[in-house]
C-alpha cells in the first residue's frame, strides 16, 4: 500500500471511533481526498503524481473509478496504480494487470502516434472505497497541465504541489476558493508551493453553459520558456509566441512549382477575386484527413507534400493554400485558433492552448478567416465554429492575438415565402420557396449534400412542418447546392395529410413554419453559470392560407411583439376575403449571457417559446364537413 493510501486508511481508522461502519456506507458518493505533485525537472521535462481516494456509494457511479492517460510524443504513463477497500477499511483487491487496457484506435484520424492507457476499479458490492495513483511523464513545458480538481461529485479536500528543481518562469491563475501558495521546501531541499481547495461542489451540467465557465476551482499555468525538440520557445507576450509557432510553419511553406491556376488569377486586379478563386479551386481538389506524425500534430507538413498528395490536417491545408495565395501576390498567414465551443484564452496571458489552424488574408483594412477543412464555407461567410474564437495570426516579430469577429444576425437568416392551401378534408398543399443565407446556408448545404433525393425531401418537410407524416411533392428543386458562396434555394410544393388539429367544433392551424426555437434552460435561480448561444440568426415566414369556403378565423386579425437586448420575435395574422396570411420574424441577437443579465433573458425566451407555438382557430363549418377521404 502507498504512502499515500496508508494515510488516508488512518484517517479513516480515526474517524472511525466516533463514526460507525454504518454511518460511513451512508456517505454519498464523493471524493475525500485529490492530491497533485509536479515535479519540474527542466525547460523540456516534468513529472506528474496524482493520487485520488473515491468513495463509491451507488451503482451508478462505479464509472468514477475509471482512470485512463493518453500517451503522445511528449506525454508518457510511468505508472497506474490502484487498490479498493470495503467500508471498514479493508483491502479487498489491488489493481491488475489484466486491468489495465490499451487503445490505439485514432479516433478521428488516419494515423495517430497516441495511445490511451486506461482501467476501472470496482467490485460487485458497494459501498467502497478507491484509492488510486498516476504517474506520469511530460517532455515539454509548454504542454504544462492545468490543475482542476472539480469533479462530477463532491471534493473534500485538494492539493497541489509545484517543486522546482531548476528556476523555471511562469504565471498562474487561481480560480475559485483555492488558497495559497505557501512556500515550502522539500526534503531534497528544493522549493515548492502548495494550492488547497476543499469542499469543491460537483460540477453540475447547465443548458449551453459558456465552455470557459467549466473550469472554475483549480489553478491555470502559463509557462514562460520552453524547448521542443530543440525549439526554443518563449510565452512572454503574444509575439514571441507567435514567433515560436511561426518558426515551425514558414520553412516548410514553399511549392517548387507555380500552380498553374496562379497564373491565371495573377490576372485579376481585386485580391478578393484571386482568393475567391482559388479558394474554390482549393476546395474541389483536397480532402481533410487528420495524421498525427512529427511534433505532436503541432508542426504542419511540407506545403509540396500536401500538394502532391492533395489531403492534410488543418494545419496542413491552410499552409498550402497560404502557399498558393502568395504566389498569387496574397498576403496570407496561418492563424492559431482556440475554436468557442473549447473556451477563450486571456489576452493578458499568452498560451499555446490551441486547437485549431485557419488561413487570415489580410486585404486592406479587414481580414478574411478561410477554413480549409470544409467545403462549404467561402471568403465572406465565417463559419459558426470560429466566430468569437481567440486566434493567434502567426507573422514574424508582428504576430497578433485578436478575437475572430462574430457575424450579425441577418447574415445568417432562413426566409419562406409560400402559399397554403387548406381543404375540407383537413389536407394542407403547400408551395413555395426557402432561403437560406450565410450560417444557415452553410449547415444545410452539408446536410442536403450527405443525403440522397427521398432523404432530403424527408429532411426538409422536417425543417418545416416536423409532424407531417408522409407528403406527397408535385415539386422539389434545390439551387446553389454547389455554389458555397450563393444563397441556397429550395422550391417545393406538396401535401399535407391531416394538416388541420380538431379542437372541438373548432380547428386549429400553427401557422408558423420554421420551429427551430429551442430553449430547455435551467430556472433563474438554479443558474450558475453563464451562457453561451452557437450563433446569431434569424429566420422569417410569410404565408398566404387559403380556407375552405364557410370558414373563418375565428380570433381575428392579431399581432405579437417580443422585444428585448436579446432578440426579438414578432408575428402578424391578417384576415383576407378568402383565407389569412401570416407573417413572423424571429431573430436571436446576443450570444453571450452573463449570470446576472440571465433571468431578464429567460424570461425573453419564454415568452418567445409560447408566441412562436401559438394557433389560429377556424370555426363556421361543422365537424362532419371536415372528415378526411
Amino acid at each position: 500500500m502507498g504512502r499515500f493510501a496508508a494515510a488516508v486508511c488512518a484517517a479513516l481508522a480515526l474517524a472511525a471511533g466516533t463514526a460507525s461502519a454504518e454511518s460511513w456506507s451512508r456517505m454519498p458518493t464523493c471524493y475525500l481526498r485529490r492530491s497533485t505533485e509536479i515535479r519540474v525537472h527542466s525547460e523540456n521535462r516534468m513529472s506528474v503524481r496524482e493520487e485520488d481516494e473515491i468513495w463509491i456509494a451507488s451503482d451508478n457511479d462505479r464509472t468514477e473509478g475509471y482512470d485512463a492517460f493518453t500517451e503522445t510524443a511528449y506525454g508518457t504513463l510511468k505508472k497506474f496504480e490502484g487498490s479498493v477497500f470495503d467500508s471498514t477499511g479493508r483491502l479487498i483487491r489491488t489493481l491488475r494487470n489484466e486491468d489495465r487496457n490499451v487503445s490505439t484506435v485514432s479516433y478521428g484520424a488516419v494515423y495517430s502516434e497516441h495511445r490511451t492507457c486506461f482501467h476501472t476499479l470496482s467490485i460487485p458490492r458497494v459501498p467502497y472505497r478507491v484509492s488510486r495513483v498516476k504517474e506520469y511523464e511530460i517532455r515539454c513545458l509548454l504542454m504544462w497541465p492545468d490543475w482542476n480538481p472539480q469533479a462530477a461529485f463532491p471534493v473534500r479536500d485538494a492539493e497541489l504541489k509545484i517543486v522546482c528543481e531548476r528556476p523555471v518562469p511562469f504565471r498562474t491563475r487561481v480560480l475559485g476558493g483555492v488558497t495559497g501558495p505557501d512556500s515550502v521546501r522539500t526534503r531534497d531541499g528544493f522549493p515548492a508551493f502548495v494550492w488547497k481547495a476543499s469542499g469543491i461542489p460537483p460540477l453540475k451540467k447547465e443548458f449551453r453553459a459558456a465552455p470557459e465557465s467549466l473550469f472554475s476551482t483549480g489553478v491555470r499555468f502559463f509557462p514562460q520558456r520552453f524547448n521542443l525538440e530543440g525549439h526554443d520557445g518563449s510565452a512572454e507576450d503574444w509575439t514571441r509566441l507567435g514567433d515560436f509557432y511561426e518558426s515551425l510553419f514558414e520553412p516548410r511553406c514553399m511549392l517548387r512549382k507555380t500552380v498553374p491556376l496562379v497564373d491565371e488569377c495573377r490576372s485579376l486586379p481585386d485580391p478578393s477575386e484571386r482568393v475567391r478563386m482559388l479558394f474554390k479551386a482549393f476546395q474541389e481538389s483536397t480532402r481533410y484527413v487528420l495524421i498525427h506524425l512529427g511534433i505532436d500534430g503541432i508542426r504542419p507538413h511540407f506545403a509540396e507534400d500536401v500538394h502532391q498528395n492533395r489531403y492534410g490536417d488543418c494545419k496542413d491545408l491552410s499552409l498550402y493554400l497560404i502557399a498558393m495565395l502568395r504566389q498569387a501576390g496574397v498576403e496570407a498567414y496561418p492563424a492559431l485558433v482556440l475554436t468557442r465551443d473549447q473556451g477563450t484564452l486571456d489576452p493578458d496571458m499568452p498560451e499555446g492552448r490551441f486547437n485549431h489552424c485557419v488561413t487570415a488574408v489580410m486585404t486592406g483594412t479587414d481580414t478574411l478567416w478561410l477554413e480549409c477543412t470544409s467545403d462549404e464555407s467561402w471568403p465572406d461567410n465565417i463559419p459558426p465554429g470560429l466566430e468569437g474564437s481567440s486566434a493567434l495570426i502567426l507573422r514574424r516579430g508582428k504576430s497578433t492575438f485578436l478575437r475572430i469577429p462574430e457575424s450579425v444576425s441577418t447574415a445568417n437568416s432562413r426566409h419562406v415565402n409560400a402559399s397554403a392551401e387548406l381543404t375540407l378534408n383537413r389536407k394542407l398543399a403547400f408551395s413555395g420557396t426557402a432561403r437560406y443565407l450565410g450560417d444557415c446556408s452553410e449547415a444545410a448545404r452539408e446536410r442536403l449534400r450527405s443525403l440522397n433525393e427521398i432523404e432530403r425531401r424527408n429532411w426538409f418537410i422536417g425543417t418545416l412542418i416536423p409532424e407531417a407524416g408522409t407528403c406527397s411533392f408535385n415539386s422539389f428543386r434545390i439551387r446553389g447546392l454547389d455554389v458555397p458562396d450563393s444563397a441556397l434555394i429550395v422550391s417545393f410544393a406538396f401535401k399535407v395529410p391531416l394538416f388541420l388539429k380538431r379542437a372541438g367544433s373548432r380547428w386549429l392551424i400553427q401557422p408558423r413554419v420554421f420551429n427551430r426555437f429551442l430553449f430547455n434552460g435551467e430556472e433563474p435561480s438554479a443558474r450558475k453559470l453563464p451562457l453561451r448561444n452557437p450563433g446569431r440568426f434569424m429566420e422569417t415566414d410569410t404565408i398566404r392560407f387559403t380556407i375552405p369556403a364557410g370558414l373563418k378565423v375565428y380570433n381575428g386579425e392579431d399581432s405579437t411583439t417580443i422585444d428585448s437586448p436579446f432578440g426579438r420575435y414578432e408575428d402578424r395574422c391578417r384576415t383576407t376575403q378568402d383565407g389569412f396570411v401570416w407573417t413572423s420574424r424571429l431573430s436571436l441577437e446576443r450570444l453571450d449571457v452573463p449570470v446576472s443579465e440571465y433571468r431578464e433573458y429567460h424570461h425573453f425566451m419564454k415568452q418567445t417559446g409560447n408566441a412562436v407555438r401559438r394557433k389560429i382557430v377556424l370555426s363556421g363549418i361543422d365537424s362532419s364537413a371536415m372528415t378526411p377521404h
